[in-house]
């Protein structure tokens, strides 16, 4: 029911998603009012069957709610790691974000949650430059201290910008910088090992051009699935092996045209002929 709800999600506009959001508070509060009405009433009748069972319904509705309400996040971000769909996704965030419409700007978290998508879009689209300057927005303290994701996030992509775009930068200060965010669950330090490795990856493959074994077996979605083939193929260009390479490169070519790597990939293609 709530992975039906992630899809249906990923595939509506930012208007359908704003409505659909405003009709899931407008069902919750009705719903809330109603049970905190009996709720009340238990207790001024005496009636401990009643105030206590409409308690736990209270508590379930609110919990869904909660969970509701991440899922729907994940379908939003699904528009981009699935569908990469750059177009619908930014304009989700200019025009139908509660930063871009205005209604959270004193709140920093709402506001470094705005730039830091904006930062992965324009990184997406190729534009590093205008990247960096979405994260020279914020600082990753201004995320609430339980958004461990995003807060790597931030410094992840600050990574990618600076090597995409021939920066200078210190690898070990990324590693150490990353490898020290607190989290409190293991799929958090996982993610943040995983993204550790890649970084070392991509250092190795792009900057230095180091044949290396590459460890990451796969992707956690599409998007990084495209990534990932983008950097195999990077990899067997570094061991001259063409031919692999080429391969890899035609897996990709047709994504988005507008992602970044597909338009790295069809320039390679171009000169493998």
């Amino acid at each position: 029911m709530l992975k039906t709800l992630t899809n249906k999600i990923s595939n509506m506009t930012g208007a359908e998603i704003l409505r659909f959001k405003k009709r899931e508070k407008n069902h919750f509060l009705i719903s809330i009012i109603l049970i905190m009405a009996v709720y009340v009433y238990g207790g001024v009748s005496n009636n401990p069957l009643i105030y206590w069972s409409a308690f736990i319904v209270m508590v379930v509705l609110v919990l869904l709610h909660v969970l509701r309400l991440a899922f729907i996040e994940k379908g939003v971000r699904n528009i981009l790691c699935e569908h990469i769909d750059l177009d619908r996704y930014q304009n989700i965030f200019e025009h139908y974000s509660a930063y871009g419409q205005n209604r959270a700007r004193r709140s920093k978290s709402s506001q470094a949650f705005y730039f830091i998508n904006m930062a992965q879009i324009y990184y997406l689209r190729g534009d590093f430059e205008e990247s960096l300057k979405m994260l020279g927005e914020f600082k990753p303290t201004d995320f609430n201290s339980i958004q461990t994701q995003s807060i790597a996030r931030y410094y992840y992509l600050e990574f990618l910008n600076k090597v995409f775009n021939r920066d200078s930068y210190d690898l070990q200060h990324y590693v150490s910088v990353l490898s020290t965010i607190p989290t409190k669950f293991q799929n958090q330090k996982e993610l943040i090992s995983q993204q550790v490795n890649v970084i070392k990856m991509i250092d190795s493959i792009v900057t230095e051009k180091i044949p290396i074994t590459i460890s990451v077996e796969s992707g956690n979605n599409h998007l990084e699935q495209v990534e990932l083939c983008y950097y195999k193929a990077l990899n067997y260009l570094n061991q001259n092996q063409p031919e692999e390479a080429k391969s890899c490169f035609q897996e990709i070519v047709n994504e988005n045209p507008d992602l970044f790597y597909v338009k790295e990939a069809k320039k390679y293609l171009e000169e493998l002929v």
